[in-house]
């Protein structure tokens, strides 16, 4: 079987032809948003580890709202008021909005985290390749 051939190079472009410029500013723009893109999602990740795993920052008076188990009495049709939590019920909610909370805090941190590994997946590879190319002609036409 012979050796397969190595594919023909395009038709070397003049160095300042319009359609040389043109794939060079193509070429450097992908690059610049594929590098922004890595580095925003490295930030991202970098700020959710320490937030999260070294700061141990707390989170939860954004979202915790103690005020939802404890609505004292509330309008119903006719003037009539609905009666007030016992402390059991009370003490009931609390714990279910305490635990929807942390799943809710959980499920942030999962979704901050899938989004910059996204970035990293997009961005890393969207820079590499267009650089690698940028790199290609810039030593090409160096010799």
């Amino acid at each position: 079987m012979p050796p397969l051939k190595k594919p023909a190079s395009p038709v070397p472009l003049k160095p300042y032809s319009k359609q040389h410029v043109l794939q060079l500013i193509y070429l450097y723009l992908i690059s610049f948003v594929g590098i922004v893109i890595t580095v925003v999602s490295s930030v991202n990740i970098v700020n959710l580890v320490f937030r999260h795993y070294i700061f141990q920052a707390d989170t939860l008076s954004y979202y915790y709202a103690p005020d939802i188990c404890n609505p004292g009495p509330a309008p119903l049709d006719k003037g009539i008021s609905s009666p007030v939590m016992s402390d059991q019920e009370r003490e009931n909610c609390e714990k279910r909005e305490l635990e929807r909370v942390e799943k809710q805090q959980n499920n942030d941190i999962k979704r901050e985290l899938a989004s910059g590994i996204a970035g990293l997946v997009v961005g890393g590879p969207l820079w590499l390749y267009h650089w690698g190319i940028i790199r290609k002609r810039k030593e090409e036409e160096m010799g």
